[in-house]
């Protein structure tokens, strides 16, 4: 792969203030354009009072009978004002799905990472060859080695799938039929045992192809014995998999449908405290291994990057909470400017001051409490659509 250095984009900074600029005088020409028309003998006059009719909700009268006067006040002042309240809501319901996409792709992109080395791959150790080499000859080497507790054999065969005009390149991974140390999960997340014969898909690669559990793809590997010869395989099994797009299929029917004997890519093993090292040291020299790759070692590697994108998370939520300020408080502002002679009347009437900034404090609760409840649909297409959801 190489390597991507991380420079600063005048293009792409230029872009972004035009665009800002564009928009900012966009919304501040629509802000005044009404008001540039007005001519000034007309502007000093008060505005004319807003008409209004009995809300929806007056004719819910239980609901109605049980609020009190501030609250009924608050609510005719939300169905009066629908311009200002409409700014208000979608402001609300944005920031909402703004705060809470973070978290959840947060959420989502630990449980893809650290599901892969806690549940599924629960090796310390995996051994790289170079080519496939015999299986027995590849358990006794590793074996040799005292801090090698224990090992199993894997085979890493790159594949071609075919189904109704649907391909994809892949590799199949051949394991043991009950591996202790790389775990398949079904729907209700109880360990599965690899089938005696056909193949077993991640969810993900099955929609990629089109099939589903009970159909019959082709498998075409330059590691058959013919490698041009596309061979038949049922899918006898369709699992969940968060990440990547995998084929597992028991190591001795997947040698059987290559047309080869046992053999093996990759050694998977648990080891002691100093393992690795003892394995790296040992094999450092040999033409046959690719490499040697420490689960722990991956997993603190995925901890790098996952720490510059918490960062960028980090970054979604202060534009976030700076947008709900700015939304509220110019709402509250515009709210203030144009309501002196109604609040001034309130109090006139008897109320005091604390009860007209209850008012006001209702009419943006109320407001806010139901662009919470439609901005959670939003928010979960949010998701949804943009990073793997387990449907939670």
């Amino acid at each position: 792969m190489p390597l991507i250095m991380p420079e600063f984009s005048y293009k792409y900074a230029g872009l972004s203030l035009a665009l800002a600029v564009l928009f900012s005088l966009i919304a501040g020409y629509e802000g005044v354009k009404s008001t540039l028309k007005i001519e000034p003998a007309q502007a000093m006059r008060p505005p004319v009072p807003i008409a209004s009719k009995g809300t929806a909700i007056e004719r819910v009268t239980i609901l109605w009978s049980k609020m009190t006067m501030m609250s009924r006040i608050a609510v005719r002042n939300i169905f009066r004002n629908k311009g200002r309240t409409g700014f208000v809501f979608i402001g609300v319901m944005l920031t909402y799905a703004i705060l809470g996409m973070p978290w959840a792709m947060k959420e989502n992109m630990d449980l893809m990472v650290y599901d892969q080395f806690d549940t599924v791959m629960v090796y310390d150790m995996k051994v790289d060859f170079t080519e496939p080499v015999l299986k027995d000859q590849a358990l006794r080497e590793i074996m040799q080695t005292a801090q090698v507790n224990y090992a199993e054999s894997l085979m890493e065969v790159p594949s071609v799938l075919y189904n109704k005009g649907q391909k994809k390149a892949i590799n199949v991974l051949g394991i043991q039929q009950s591996s202790a140390l790389y775990h398949l999960y079904d729907e209700a997340g109880m360990v599965i045992k690899l089938p005696d014969t056909g193949i077993v898909l991640s969810d993900q690669l099955a929609d990629k192809i089109g099939i589903e559990q009970g159909q019959t793809l082709l498998l075409k590997s330059p590691y058959a014995r013919s490698p041009e010869e596309r061979v038949a395989v049922e899918v006898t099994q369709i699992i969940p998999q968060y990440l990547g797009l995998n084929a597992y299929m028991e190591e001795t029917a997947l040698s059987r449908l290559l047309n080869q004997p046992a053999f093996s890519t990759a050694v998977i093993a648990s080891t002691n405290q100093d393992g690795v090292a003892v394995i790296r040291d040992r094999f450092d020299t040999s033409s046959r291994v690719f490499g040697v790759n420490a689960s722990q070692e991956l997993m603190d590697k995925y901890g790098e990057m996952m720490e510059m994108m918490q960062a960028m998370l980090g970054l979604f939520v202060v534009i976030g909470i700076t947008c709900g300020f700015s939304i509220v408080y110019a709402s509250s502002m515009i709210t203030l400017s144009e309501r002196n002679r109604e609040l001034a009347s309130m109090l006139v009437i008897g109320l005091s001051y604390a009860e007209v900034k209850r008012v006001l404090y209702l009419e943006q609760w109320y407001t806010a409490v139901v662009a919470f409840v439609i901005g959670m649909p939003l928010l979960k297409g949010m998701v949804e659509k943009h990073v793997p959801y387990d449907g939670q």
